[in-house]
């Protein structure tokens, strides 16, 4: 039988191998470009007996689909913050579906909460969203790993989330013409 980190690891993979091969050639055009921000709230320790809540906020700058593009993120539960960057990649699905896989490297602060082991974590994610009239909204998985740098101390932790990504500055293309119409 998998353990639940390794289901949830192979779940998102194979959701990233069907992003990538079931994007229609024309997706580019869809996909949102420009700078993003994404506020999102859920819960962590998924598979821990105690769930907490967990809170994001980002600024991304997308630069279509299947391009590597840029973001920043604080995020935090009720006593530990994380702060750090990495790169998202969107992959159209259909007509209205973005699956966007993620990686980044974070600064943890514990304040006697989740324990990860590490002042250094990575963080990998994965997000699908739908357009609305103001952006879109979906749900995103992600899971936190020091991958053993601080030493054999390696709990890591899940989270699931509800995300709204919305458009800022002039630049934000692509979230009006997917209108939920």
């Amino acid at each position: 039988m998998i353990g639940g980190r390794r289901a949830g690891l192979l779940a998102g993979l194979f959701l990233l191998a069907a992003g990538a091969a079931a994007g229609p050639a024309a997706a580019d055009e869809r996909a949102p470009t420009g700078p993003q921000l994404a506020v999102a709230a859920g819960v962590v320790q998924l598979f821990d007996p105690d769930l907490s809540g967990f809170a994001s906020i980002a600024w991304q700058d997308r630069h279509g689909a299947r391009r590597a593009s840029p973001w920043l993120f604080a995020e935090a539960t009720a006593r530990d913050h994380f702060f750090g960057f990495g790169a998202l990649v969107d992959f159209p699905v259909g007509s209205r579906t973005l699956v966007t896989p993620s990686l980044a490297i974070a600064l943890y602060h514990e304040h006697d909460g989740l324990g990860l082991g590490s002042m250094f974590e990575i963080r990998s994610a994965l997000e699908a969203t739908w357009p609305l009239r103001s952006g879109r909204i979906g749900a995103a998985f992600l899971h936190y790993s020091n991958a053993r740098i601080g030493g054999d101390h390696n709990p890591g932790t899940e989270a699931l989330l509800l995300v709204w990504v919305m458009p800022i500055g002039a630049r934000s293309r692509g979230i009006s013409r997917w209108s939920a119409g």
